[in-house]
């Protein structure tokens, strides 16, 4: 979901992108709500940060930032995948082809960084080891379907590692295992890359804190039914699922996402106001259905909680399921935008969002029903996110060209990895 510009680009792959411009429209047409808009608002200072990236127009589609380091890394749909140490500005690059899109981390063989992440026009599954920029392919996946969104689960004791992603333009939910002999670096072919010193930018800015409510839609998706097992089909070292069934219509998924300690498979799908709770033993799934026009494009799982949080890119709202209870929760935007991607932070209490036609990064402290926008420069429009250990959130900007990093009530330099 999170990848370019409303812009014409090559027949081969404006159908991957017909949501952006679909999404681009209802932001422009002033389809959110603004509750609590007109609602006494504070201010906030903070720092945002911003590195541009050394390749021209590179697209930037995702990002993910090291735990244990802090390196950031990130895909470039037009290019690659580049590298950005924080603590020295270094920043390392490498071209991979095949349009890198959403990327997730892991440490998955001893104590080495592998960057996993969706390659929608080659239809494969990569596979980085970093920060020596080693690239292989890990498997395929089908052909023409638009490898999109991504998640992991490292199998607890066994160095092997679930690969979840789904298909945009096939409707498929796919997986594939990889196994301790995928992270041997002997396996890996080697690419040239570059590498260079990065000019940050630091911004001060202004940021709006806006109070809000929460509304409550009672039980909408209490117990839904099961639905008979998925067909499944070989996709080259993969397993695909068609979710067409399941939803009897239409569908687009856009981003999965995993219960780490259930082993369920959440799917949105921008084709439905519907998320899918996907069971991987049985192959089987459950619907579950949300406020009428309340589209997800990005979600996210909060395992204490057993919650699941989405993003309504046509409504300019913050959603949130139960899946016990069928009930869902709504926060609108103070003003129009277009939130697209949503992380959350360790606590799981504040909900981060970037909205791409809003040009901000913003945040709901849900427990105590606040909104944070943050600012960014003009024509940045962030389209994905990630919260780093310290609570700060870094983003891509797609048109800005840039990665960027939002440091709260900052008072001088934030402190290094």
């Amino acid at each position: 979901m999170r990848l370019a510009h409303n812009t014409v680009r090559q027949a081969g792959m404006a159908a991957g992108f017909g949501l952006i411009v679909l999404l681009g429209i209802a932001a422009l047409t002033g389809s959110g709500t603004a509750t609590g808009a007109g609602a006494a608002q504070d201010s906030l200072a903070a720092i945002v940060d911003l590195w541009p990236l050394p390749v021209p127009d590179a697209l930037p589609a995702g990002l993910a930032v090291d735990p244990q380091t802090g390196e950031v890394l990130v895909t470039m749909f037009r290019y690659g995948l580049g590298r950005l140490d924080p603590a020295t500005n270094g920043f390392t690059y490498w071209q991979v082809g095949g349009g890198p899109n959403q990327l997730r981390l892991c440490r998955c063989s001893g104590n080495a960084l592998y960057a996993v992440f969706t390659q929608a026009l080659s239809d494969r599954i990569g596979l980085l080891l970093s920060p020596a920029g080693w690239y292989r392919a890990a498997s395929d996946t089908t052909p023409g379907g638009f490898a999109q969104g991504l998640d992991l689960f490292p199998v607890p004791g066994s160095g092997t590692v679930e690969v979840w992603f789904t298909e945009r333009l096939s409707g498929g939910l796919g997986f594939l295992q990889l196994q301790p002999s995928d992270f041997d670096p002997q396996g890996f072919g080697s690419t040239p890359d570059s590498g260079q010193t990065l000019t940050p930018q630091a911004l001060s800015v202004t940021a709006t804190v806006v109070p809000t409510t929460t509304l409550l839609h009672p039980g909408i998706a209490a117990s839904p039914p099961t639905t008979p097992p998925l067909p499944a089909r070989s996709a080259g070292g993969a397993v695909v699922w068609d979710l067409a069934p399941a939803y009897g219509g239409d569908v687009f998924p856009e981003a999965v996402a995993v219960h780490p300690d259930l082993g369920e498979i959440w799917v949105a799908n921008s084709a439905q106001s519907r998320l899918v709770r996907f069971d991987p033993l049985a192959g089987t799934a459950r619907l579950y259905d949300l406020p009428s026009g309340s589209v997800a494009v990005d979600l996210a799982v909060d395992p204490a909680r057993g919650s699941v949080w989405f993003v309504e890119g046509y409504r300019s709202k913050i959603g949130m399921l139960n899946p016990a209870t069928g009930d869902v929760h709504e926060w609108d935007l103070p003003t129009p935008g277009q939130p697209v991607a949503i992380a959350l932070d360790e606590t799981g209490e504040l909900v981060w969002f970037a909205d791409r036609e809003g040009n901000r990064i913003g945040v709901l402290d849900w427990v105590n029903d606040e909104i944070t926008l943050y600012p960014l420069p003009p024509d940045s429009y962030p389209v994905d996110l990630a919260v780093d250990a310290y609570g700060d959130a870094w983003f891509v900007a797609e048109r800005g060209n840039a990665i960027g990093r939002i440091v709260r009530a900052a008072v001088g330099p934030p402190p290094g990895p």
